[in-house]
């Protein structure tokens, strides 16, 4: 048991250093502080709530160095502000997480008033809206703490899901990455994790007519609407019209079972599919690839 909480430690020490180059301290007040993540080489992303009025504004950077700022922009709807640097700082990159889901550990980061990390370990409480939207902001199970607001919320493998800012009931709402992307392209998260690829457009269905023990009050499994040429699916057999029931064994009914076979580790694995295909249950083997794009 002490090797495995050993290990447990280790790596969350080794997240909390990995990211310390991308946090700063912002002076908002003669004796306080709020974090903000470096987001590009001249530009720091923040919790808007906490600065105060005005443009200006002081930052220790990465280092221990200050350096004033200037808040450039406000963005009420998110509740994110952005400060331009005077000068460019050298940064650290970060890979983006993929979706999260209630239940998932975190690792919230703050600052100290000399720009040191401080940390702690949350659980994703709830989900906002369906995984499809990668821009649905998702709440942590504790209150937003006051030297974390506007710091970055990364996963349990370091990879960035996003900022925490003020949310319901006290929790801390986090602003996904997404989200920070579309305002301010070109962010530190330029590297990417890989995402497996079936080449297969899946929707919703209901229940099928003529399979009685397919029937419930809730649909299942996902229609086939779409098959990439010369894509896994397409080397399978897979046809438009199937309907993918279930992946070695476990029923999909969302998005959320389907993407935790779709992660970057599964690329290269050969997966068991059970399908609806012209009105008779068949498997299929199909091997993970990687996203095109990737």
């Amino acid at each position: 048991m002490l090797s495995v909480l050993t290990g447990l430690s280790d790596a969350l020490s080794g997240i909390v250093a990995a990211a310390t180059p991308l946090l700063t301290s912002i002076r908002v007040g003669p004796e306080s502080q709020q974090p903000g993540l470096v987001w590009r080489e001249n530009l720091v992303v923040t919790a808007e709530a906490g600065l105060p009025p005005g443009e200006a504004c002081c930052l220790v950077l990465p280092g221990g160095a200050v350096q004033p700022g200037r808040v450039i922009l406000r963005n009420a709807a998110s509740g994110v502000a952005a400060i331009a640097l005077a000068d460019p700082v050298s940064f650290s990159s970060i890979p983006l997480a993929g979706p999260t889901r209630p239940g998932a550990l975190a690792v919230l980061l703050g600052t100290t008033p000399l720009a040191q990390p401080t940390a702690r370990l949350v659980m994703v409480h709830s989900v906002g809206a369906p995984e499809e939207d990668p821009a649905a902001d998702f709440v942590l199970d504790v209150a937003l703490p006051a030297d974390a607001a506007g710091g970055p919320v990364l996963d349990a493998g370091g990879h960035l899901l996003g900022m925490a800012l003020g949310g319901p009931g006290h929790l801390t709402r986090v602003v996904p990455h997404a989200t920070l992307s579309e305002l301010f392209p070109g962010g530190p998260a330029v590297v990417r994790a890989r995402r497996g690829w079936l080449g297969l457009s899946l929707q919703p269905v209901a229940t099928e007519p003529g399979f009685a023990w397919l029937r419930s009050s809730a649909p299942k499994g996902r229609r086939v609407v779409a098959v990439a040429g010369d894509s896994p699916g397409a080397v399978a057999g897979i046809a438009v019209g199937d309907t993918l029931l279930a992946i070695n064994g476990r029923p999909i009914n969302g998005q959320h079972s389907l993407r935790e076979f779709l992660a970057e580790e599964q690329i290269g694995r050969t997966i068991e599919l059970q399908l609806v295909h012209n009105d008779k249950i068949r498997t299929r083997r199909v091997t993970i690839a990687a996203r095109p794009e990737d």
